[in-house]
C-alpha cells in the first residue's frame, strides 16, 4: 500500500497486489479506505465513475436529513458514440440503481453515502472480485436500515463494448460464486440451483418492460440485438462460475 497525504485536503491510497488475496478486489481498497478515514461521513466512489458538477452536496445533504440511511446517487449512461452497440445498451439498462434501493437483494454500491455509524452496523465489504457492494447492502436492508435514492447526486458510467462488457459477466459470475460458497447452510445446493438457472434464456417479457421502463431513445428498434445480448451474458456470467475456484479467482478480468 502506498499512501499519498496532502494536509488539509486529501490522501491517497495505492492498493498493491500485496493484500494476500489470490485476486483483484476493489472491496479491499474499499475497507482499507474506511479504516484509515476520521471523518463522519463515508462516499464510495467507483473508478468506473465521473463525478457531475454539484455531485457531492445533494448527496451528503440527504444523508443529513437521513442520518441513518444509506443514501444511493445516480449513476447515468453516457455512451461514446451516437450508435452505441447492443452491449453497450444492455450494459447501462440496469445501470442506475434508483429502482432498486429498497429490494433485499441489494443494490450496486458506486455512488453511494453513509455516516460511519450506519458503516460499523452494516460491517465491511467482503473480499470477493465481484458483486461485494450486493451483499454488502443488501445486509444492511436485512439489517433494518433503508437505503434512500438521491436522484441529484449524479455520476456518469460510459457503458462497455463487448470485450469489456463479457469480462464483466465472467468477474460477477465468480464473485456470485464466493457469495453463494460463504453462505453455512445449503451453500452447494444454492449453487447448483443458481448454475441451472443461468442455462436458462432470458425472460423476454422482463427485458422487453425494462427497456421500456427506461424509455430512451438509443433502445429504440434494438429489443432483438440486446435480447441475444443478454443470453450472451448469462453464458458468460456461467463461465465465470466454471472458471472460478471460489476465493482463488483469477486475477486476469
Amino acid at each position: 500500500m502506498v499512501l499519498l497525504m496532502v494536509p488539509g485536503i486529501f490522501r491517497t491510497i495505492c492498493c498493491k497486489a500485496n493484500t494476500g488475496l489470490h485476486f483483484k478486489s476493489p472491496y479491499v481498497c474499499k475497507n482499507m479506505g474506511v479504516k484509515l478515514a476520521r471523518g463522519q461521513f463515508l462516499v464510495f466512489l467507483d473508478a468506473s465513475l465521473l463525478p457531475g458538477k454539484d455531485w457531492l452536496n445533494p448527496g451528503l445533504n440527504k444523508l443529513r436529513s437521513n442520518p441513518n440511511a444509506i443514501i444511493i446517487g445516480n449513476t447515468v449512461s453516457s455512451f461514446d458514440s451516437r450508435h452505441p452497440t447492443a452491449y453497450e445498451l444492455l450494459d447501462s439498462l440496469y445501470l442506475s440503481p434508483l429502482d432498486l434501493a429498497n429490494e433485499s437483494s441489494g443494490t450496486p454500491g458506486g455512488n453511494v453515502f453513509l455516516s460511519m455509524e450506519t458503516w460499523k452496523l452494516v460491517g465491511e465489504f467482503m473480499e470477493v472480485r465481484s458483486l461485494g457492494d450486493i451483499e454488502w447492502s443488501a445486509r444492511a436492508l436485512n439489517s433494518g436500515i433503508k437505503l434512500v435514492p438521491e436522484k441529484d447526486a449524479i455520476v456518469y458510467y460510459t457503458p462497455k463494448m463487448k470485450t469489456s462488457f463479457i469480462k464483466k459477466a465472467i468477474r460477477m459470475g465468480k464473485g456470485r460464486k464466493a457469495l453463494i460458497l460463504s453462505q453455512k447452510k445449503n451453500a452447494m445446493p444454492l449453487l447448483v440451483l443458481f448454475m441451472f438457472r443461468q442455462f436458462l434464456p432470458p425472460n423476454p417479457f422482463t427485458l422487453y418492460s425494462t427497456i421500456q421502463a427506461r424509455n430512451r431513445a438509443e433502445y429504440k428498434g434494438r429489443f432483438f440485438e440486446m435480447y441475444l445480448v443478454a443470453w450472451h451474458f448469462k453464458l458468460s456470467y456461467l463461465r465465470g462460475i466454471f472458471t472460478s475456484n471460489a476465493y482463488n479467482q483469477s486475477t486476469d478480468l
